[in-house]
């Protein structure tokens, strides 16, 4: 049997009917826009690692201040404890070697109570992630650049590098296995400087303080926890 509705009974039907879609609109736009806002994660193959890193073949990092460039050929980046999977940012210690400023002058860099914090909370384009952060935290000694004995001192402090920062995902070929792994890259990075030393031959423009650009590329990798072996690593958003 046909169940009549009057014509204000209709109305009402299409008036909540309106309300509700409207509310789930309202849900849907809130549950993107959260997703949209969730900080990329580093996901790791089945496992917890610890996580590492080399400068990438074939490439230096180079730290300019003044003009004059500190250019080294050996960067290593050391895990801190284990990376569980899912984790929204990174911790490692730099270490640097093979530098030389001018391209003759033998120069040392110490990063003993620094490490690097990185986070990829950028736009992702393709296999990407543009505009993340570097944190440099230090304790006791800020990250110092001696160049010939202390003829030029340079020291990076504590502080957040929120452009010319990368992180790309990328296949690497090493020891014949094929891993997914990926790149911190540093271009034309802005890094707060203090000139401590301006000595003789030194080219600063005087001591105090500056900002240097730091350009540089790794290759970063993942090892399981449990056994050592190779694991799967990218940055996912």
């Amino acid at each position: 049997m046909a169940i009549a509705c009057t014509q204000s009974e209709r109305n009402q039907m299409t008036t909540t009917k309106l309300l509700g879609l409207a509310l789930l609109a309202v849900c849907a736009m809130g549950a993107m826009a959260s997703s949209a806002m969730a900080a990329p994660t580093l996901e790791i193959a089945n496992a917890n690692a610890n996580v590492m890193g080399e400068q990438k073949s074939g490439t230096n990092d180079v730290i300019t201040v003044d003009g004059t460039s500190t250019t080294c050929e050996n960067i290593t980046y050391n895990a801190l404890g284990s990376t569980p999977n899912g984790a929204t940012n990174l911790v490692l210690h730099p270490e640097f070697g093979g530098c030389t400023v001018f391209g003759f002058l033998m120069s040392s860099v110490s990063t003993t109570n620094c490490n690097y914090r990185g986070m990829a909370n950028g736009t992702q384009t393709e296999m990407t992630y543009s505009g993340g952060e570097l944190e440099i935290i230090c304790g006791a000694n800020p990250i110092t650049i001696n160049a010939g004995t202390g003829v030029c001192v340079a020291t990076i402090g504590s502080q957040t590098i929120s452009s010319g920062i990368d992180f790309r995902n990328t296949t690497a070929n090493q020891n014949s296995d094929n891993f997914m792994d990926f790149d911190l890259v540093m271009t034309n990075a802005p890094v707060a400087v203090t000139k401590n030393v301006d000595g003789f031959g030194c080219p600063f423009s005087g001591t105090g303080n500056t900002t240097a650009s730091h350009n540089g590329q790794a290759t970063i990798t993942c090892n399981n926890v449990a056994n050592g072996t190779r694991a799967d690593c990218t940055v996912n958003g």
